[in-house]
């Protein structure tokens, strides 16, 4: 429940003290306390009450009409969206131009017995760097912290960390445009659900997992997309081949040994020397 009061709080945080408002708090209070209870008595664990509690109450836009507060939420303008915005449990949030702070979450940091103030390393761009934790946060995103293709959290060895845009360039070494930003984003996918962009898992394997036919002897291309077979044209084969794993021919008795155009341990240095990204122009 102590998830659910501070989150409640937070909610609340930026609202006129009015008596309204202060009457829909406590009532929503309520609601959410009865709900958790109710799942409780379920049998669902601690986490999956206050995930589903927070998931089924915690957007003060949606309930404001039937809390009677609709003004008071409307005329709030905090510059962000309320409705994934992180809520602390402790400590304080970023410093507007910070380049070595972050926010952790909150599972992994009881786990760790982590406070504010202890410094963390983390590998980013292939480079390892230390941050200061300043605060503990939740977020409505990752109210079930689970890694991609887990089944159950594992708040030990998986975290959520928050960083301003700067940290990141810092990391980087350069500026970072929106389209940089994305581009991580989808590096960071691409590289599979076991690893994260940066980190030696991800700078062994091939960056991109499509299937393309090369015929040997005239040496065209095609890709199997939905349903459909498209020609590539050979600029667009020869961008692919640069980072791939050959599989070699899939119509015989025996699958070929696979092998990479890249070695691994190339391919991590050229990672690391270039800041994540590799200069070729076609890249």
């Amino acid at each position: 429940m102590d998830a659910i009061k501070s989150y409640l709080e937070n909610m609340f945080l930026h609202l006129p003290k009015s008596p309204e408002v202060m009457r829909a708090k406590d009532e929503l209070s309520q609601m959410m306390e009865d709900k958790y209870n109710q799942l409780r008595s379920e049998g669902r664990t601690d986490n999956e009450a206050v995930g589903q509690v927070i998931a089924e109450f915690g957007n003060l836009d949606e309930l404001a009409a039937n809390l009677g507060i609709s003004n008071e939420v409307n005329a709030l303008d905090t510059g962000e969206p309320a409705q994934n915005r992180l809520y602390l449990r402790s400590g304080r949030m970023l410093a507007p131009f910070a380049d070595d702070e972050v926010l952790v979450s909150e599972s992994f940091a009881l786990a760790h017995k982590l406070q504010p103030g202890d410094r963390l390393r983390a590998t980013v761009y292939g480079r390892t760097q230390w941050f200061t934790i300043v605060g503990m946060a939740v977020s409505p995103e990752y109210v079930y912290q689970i890694k991609p293709g887990a089944m159950f959290p594992d708040y030990q060895r998986y975290a959520i960390l928050w960083m301003n845009r700067r940290a990141l360039e810092a990391a980087c070494g350069h500026p970072l445009t929106d389209g940089d930003l994305i581009a991580t984003l989808c590096d960071g996918q691409l590289a599979g659900a076991g690893s994260h962009v940066g980190d030696a898992a991800a700078a062994s394997g091939p960056m991109y997992q499509i299937a393309i036919t090369r015929c040997p002897d005239c040496m065209r291309a095609w890709q199997d997309v939905a349903g459909h077979t498209i020609e590539i044209s050979e600029t667009e084969l020869a961008q692919a081949s640069c980072d791939a794993e050959l599989l070699g021919r899939v119509d015989g008795d025996k699958p070929a040994r696979a092998t990479k155009t890249i070695p691994p341990r190339t391919r991590r240095a050229v990672l690391r020397r270039d800041r994540g990204r590799c200069r070729s122009i076609v890249c």
